[in-house]
């Protein structure tokens, strides 16, 4: 069900509510393939509840995986609505099937499971030539670098304060989504002429939220903890249930198998970056749904799955009415309080 709003009962409301220090609000997205449409979704949900764009409620966005797409892409001022339209007409383009391919890899046991020129192809009619330091607002995004053996954290605070290299926003989306066993690692040069051979950014930080305050600390250090608001968005926690007798017992080809190390991986990092969020930031809320097993995959592109992940976002939102409100109430104060915006601009 639609969200309804009385624009200006609503902020009328808001005027009422106890006042926000909030100083600084960070928006936090984690990596997961094709359930990047969850986050996407609830995002709409604070656009519509606020009446404003992602950049105008955030001071920094983190994103890894497809949580870096989503934040590139607000980046380069893509509304919600067409987020969840690139999921919907984007993902079949993304993870193409091709018999041929699953013979040739063995499913993915011999080589990348997808040829990774449609995503890159795809990538450049979304992002064209734009660079980093472009970026309508800060962010960040991750990738894992293979010629150094190290975490790459791309940030455009650091790129336009001269302390890293710049580099093309598809090239750095198309490194933070090359899953292992899904793609291949994506080769680039910044704009250094520095040669990239990178990998998804979820090997080492799926759950990017606690980046965020190195970010603070390094470009806005008068910023303190009680000032920072994280909002930190999941793409589902997927109740799965190992099979412990059989991967007792695996070796090299039972752990890679359906993507189970991938997801050990990913959920055990997700889960940990929870716990230490919770403990640095004071003001924080963790967007997370749970999945049943079979709306799990990264890869499933098919009609009936997206429109399985939207139904989940569509009753998570309904069951969390009063966690929403509460969300557009500390940003729209925070606009308020920092004079981005005033009442009746907000009421209009």
């Amino acid at each position: 069900m639609q969200y309804v709003i009385n624009r200006y009962q609503y902020v009328m409301e808001i005027s009422m509510r106890p006042s926000s220090n909030i100083k600084y609000c960070v928006l936090s997205i984690d990596g997961g393939g094709v359930r990047g449409i969850i986050p996407a979704r609830l995002l709409k949900e604070i656009e519509v509840r606020t009446g404003k764009p992602i950049p105008d409620l955030f001071d920094l966005a983190l994103g890894t995986s497809t949580g870096g797409l989503i934040a590139i892409a607000s980046a380069c001022d893509f509304n919600s609505d067409a987020m969840i339209d690139l999921y919907q007409n984007g993902s079949a383009k993304i993870f193409p099937y091709s018999a041929m391919r699953a013979i040739s890899t063995l499913g993915g046991l011999e080589g990348p499971k997808y040829d990774r020129e449609a995503l890159d192809t795809l990538l450049e009619e979304y992002f064209g030539d734009k660079l980093l330091s472009e970026a309508k607002f800060p962010i960040c995004v991750t990738s894992y670098n293979l010629d150094t053996a190290s975490p790459e954290i791309w940030s455009s605070q650091d790129v336009k304060k001269g302390l890293s290299a710049d580099a093309k926003l598809k090239d750095l989306a198309g490194a933070t989504s090359a899953a292992p066993t899904y793609f291949a690692p994506k080769e680039f040069q910044d704009c250094n002429g520095v040669v990239h051979h990178a990998i998804d950014g979820g090997m080492f930080l799926n759950n990017p939220q606690i980046l965020a305050i190195g970010e603070i600390l390094k470009h806005n250090p008068e910023i303190s903890r009680e000032d920072i608001l994280v909002i930190s968005i999941g793409t589902g926690n997927v109740e799965l249930k190992w099979d412990v007798e059989a991967l007792k017992d695996a070796g090299i080809l039972g752990w890679v198998k359906g993507g189970r190390i991938i997801d050990v991986m990913m959920d055990g990092n997700t889960d940990f970056s929870d716990l230490t969020a919770a403990i640095v930031y004071q003001n924080y809320h963790r967007l997370q749904i749970n999945l049943p097993k079979e709306l799990g995959e990264m890869d499933n592109t098919s009609e009936e799955n997206l429109t399985a992940l939207l139904g989940k976002a569509e009753e998570y939102i309904a069951q969390n009415n009063c966690l929403f409100d509460e969300i557009a109430h500390e940003l729209s104060c925070s606009l308020v309080s920092r004079g981005d915006v005033d009442l009746t601009e907000m009421a209009a």
